[in-house]
C-alpha cells in the first residue's frame, strides 16, 4: 500500500515554502480563513494534474469558490474586502510523497506552476512523477535570509532527472492522471481505473452526508454516461429503419423460400414424368417382344 506521508509546497496562497508530514491518520483544524481548504486544494490539484475541469476549490463549502490556480499561486486574499495579491509573481511548486508500505521507498507525484499578475491565465511548467524517489525543499528552492526563493522550473526540472533517471515528465494533465494512478495503484500491471479515481476523489472532497443507497451508486459506483438527446433519436431511428429493412429481407426470404419450394415440386414432376415414359417405352418394348416370339 503506497500511503501519503509528506506535502511540500513552494509559493501556494499564503504559504512561502512548507513541508508538511503526512502520518497514519490526519485532522486539519482551524478557524475559518486559516488555509484548511487550501492544503485540501494543493492535494487535488496535483492528484489532478491541474486540469481545471476536473478542480473544485473550496469544494466542501457547498459552493461555487472564485478560487482558482492563478490566484493560488499569488497568494490571493481578500482582507475586509480589500483584494491584494501577496506576490506579483510566482513560481509554484507542489509535490506528494507517497511511501509503500511494502518496499519502505518514497514516490513522489508533482507540479509546477507559473502565474503572473500581468496575465490572466496559469501556465504549466510540468507534471513529474518520480518513481523511488522522495523530494524536499531543497529541491524545488533555496534559502535567502529567513526565508526561501523558488528555483527555476529548469533547474528544478534538470536537476530532478539526474537524480531520478526514471523521472516521468508528462504534458497532458489526462495522461499524467493515468501513470500516476498506474504508478500508485497496488499492482502496476493491472491499475486502477484512472477515471474512477477521479470521480470518487472528486465527490469524497465534497464531504456531504449519503443519505441513500440510491444516491450512493449513481454518483459513486456507476459511470457516468451523459445522453446526448440528439445522438439518441438519431440512433433510434436508424434502429427503427434497420428493423424494417430487415423485416423486408425476412418477407423476400419467405417468398424465395416458397418459389424455391414450387420450383423443387416442378423437378420432382418433371423427374418422375421422365421416369413414367420410361417405363411405357420399355413396356411397349417387351409386349413387342412377346408378340414376335408367338408368332415365330
Amino acid at each position: 500500500m503506497k500511503q501519503l506521508n509528506r506535502i511540500v509546497l513552494v509559493n501556494w496562497y499564503v504559504l512561502g515554502a512548507i513541508e508538511i508530514p503526512i502520518k497514519g491518520n490526519v485532522a486539519i483544524v482551524g478557524p475559518n480563513g486559516s488555509g484548511k481548504s487550501s492544503l485540501l486544494d494543493a492535494i487535488q490539484t496535483v492528484l489532478m494534474g491541474g486540469h481545471k475541469r476536473n478542480l473544485s476549490f473550496n469544494a466542501s463549502a457547498g459552493e461555487k469558490s472564485e478560487r482558482s490556480l492563478r490566484t493560488y499561486c499569488l497568494g490571493f486574499l481578500d482582507d475586509m474586502g480589500k483584494k491584494v495579491n501577496a506576490r506579483e509573481d510566482s513560481i509554484t511548486y507542489m509535490a506528494l510523497s507517497f511511501f509503500d508500505t511494502e518496499t519502505a521507498k518514497e514516490s513522489c507525484v508533482g507540479i509546477a506552476i507559473s502565474a503572473s499578475t500581468a496575465s490572466a491565465d496559469e501556465d504549466i511548467l510540468g507534471r513529474f512523477i518520480l518513481p523511488n524517489f522522495s523530494v524536499t525543499l531543497d529541491d524545488f528552492s533555496v534559502k535567502q535570509g529567513e526565508g526561501r526563493l523558488p528555483k527555476p522550473w529548469p533547474e528544478v526540472r534538470e536537476s530532478l532527472m539526474k537524480q531520478c533517471p526514471e523521472m516521468v515528465l508528462e504534458k497532458r494533465a489526462s495522461r499524467f492522471v493515468k501513470e500516476m494512478v498506474t504508478h500508485l495503484s497496488h499492482d502496476p500491471q493491472m491499475p486502477n481505473d484512472d477515471e474512477k479515481f477521479v470521480k470518487n476523489f472528486k465527490n469524497a472532497l465534497k464531504f456531504v452526508p449519503i443519505d441513500s443507497p440510491t444516491r450512493f451508486i449513481r454518483e459513486f459506483v456507476l459511470d457516468e454516461n451523459i445522453v446526448h438527446v440528439g445522438a439518441f433519436r438519431k440512433s433510434l431511428d436508424e434502429y427503427r429503419a434497420m428493423e424494417q429493412k430487415t423485416q423486408e429481407v425476412a418477407n423476400r426470404i419467405a417468398e424465395l423460400e416458397k418459389v424455391q419450394e414450387l420450383c423443387q415440386g416442378i423437378a420432382r414432376n418433371v423427374k418422375n414424368s421422365v421416369e413414367y415414359e420410361w417405363v411405357v417405352h420399355e413396356s411397349r418394348f417387351e409386349h413387342a417382344d412377346l408378340k414376335k416370339r408367338r408368332g415365330g
